[in-house]
């Protein structure tokens, strides 16, 4: 039965790493095609992604990000059933990629910004049709070059967004796999909830229903509480509420201490255990495709091929390169 998940974040943190992770995942969707429109989608997608990056303060968000992950997985080492091998990578995992941090240079994908070609390409953007070829020529030849160069040109630039990939991915990842989802009911089509106070906020929201439903999830919330009302999906010009009891499954993630003592995060690094224990570790090293996509089907299957090996994935297989992103800062053409 195919399913539909629907992420929303509850903060600003959280909702900068899931549209920089829809972006990610555009890229790798692609950039290594034949089509020239693909092409100017990967391009666009790295565009939109630097442009993001150039907020000051993104990076000391990332390390400090990493540091309460690191303190709330540190806390693991002690309880019982905990796959330690596992937990000293992911905390190694977590650790590399702070020091790269701190190592890095200036802001995050400032030489994309700088690069002339690219910044008049990122300026037209902005412009409804500003990207035609009487506008930018360059791009038009550019688009028209064999499309191995172009692969490989889209890849160089992707690298210098590599730091910032592996950020996203590793701290996306492990707030996705921070809680495990429960089944509720909304009574007809909406439901809502008071988020207790934690020592650590809940940051995102998942929900999955079944794509034959033909629903979606209108979510509105904040970091006390939230609600859930369900649309019906044929109705694209005047959607209407739905009147059903609507099945579904929700995630609140967090890492807080209070969520990995629920057993959330915990369960992902426990090894298989008796009746009543947590998931053990073999069905997420099978996972190909994960179905945490929003709003998208997720085919049995299928796999993504990548640049480079996801950080965590190929350990854990927790991760992927998995909505909307702001305008672009680039300035005026």
């Amino acid at each position: 039965m195919s399913r539909l998940l629907f992420e929303h974040p509850l903060n600003e943190r959280s909702r900068t790493l899931l549209r920089l992770s829809h972006l990610f995942d555009q890229f790798e969707h692609n950039h290594t095609a034949a089509d020239p429109w693909q092409s100017r989608l990967a391009l666009q997608a790295l565009l939109e992604a630097a442009a993001i990056l150039a907020r000051p303060d993104i990076k000391s968000d990332f390390i400090k990000q990493i540091d309460q992950q690191a303190q709330s997985l540190e806390r693991l080492a002690s309880q019982p059933g905990v796959n330690q091998t596992t937990l000293a990578r992911v905390l190694d995992d977590l650790a590399g990629v702070r020091r790269r941090l701190q190592r890095a240079p200036g802001q995050l994908g400032r030489r994309l910004r700088g690069h002339e070609f690219l910044k008049s390409v990122a300026q037209r953007l902005t412009i409804p049709g500003g990207s035609f070829e009487f506008d930018l020529p360059q791009l038009h030849l550019w688009l028209h070059r064999p499309p191995e160069r172009r692969a490989n040109e889209l890849a160089a630039w992707r690298r210098e967004l590599a730091l910032a990939a592996d950020a996203t991915e590793l701290l996306l990842g492990l707030l996705r796999n921070s809680a495990d989802p429960r089944p509720h009911l909304a009574h007809e089509g909406f439901f809502q909830q008071s988020l207790a106070p934690q020592k650590r906020e809940v940051e995102m929201i998942q929900v999955t229903l079944d794509a034959e439903l033909d629903l979606y999830a209108e979510i509105s919330g904040n970091k006390h509480r939230f609600c859930i009302r369900f649309m019906e999906g044929g109705r694209l010009e005047m959607p209407a509420a739905t009147t059903r009891d609507v099945p579904f499954q929700l995630k609140t993630c967090a890492l807080g201490q209070d969520h990995i003592r629920a057993g959330g995060a915990l369960s992902h690094l426990r090894q298989a255990g008796p009746l009543g224990a947590a998931r053990p570790l073999a069905p997420l090293l099978q996972r190909t495709l994960p179905p945490h996509r929003p709003g998208r089907v997720a085919a049995p299957g299928r796999t993504r091929a990548t640049c480079r090996p996801p950080l965590i994935g190929r350990r854990l297989g927790l991760f992927s390169f998995s909505r909307k992103a702001p305008a672009t800062s680039w300035g005026k053409p």
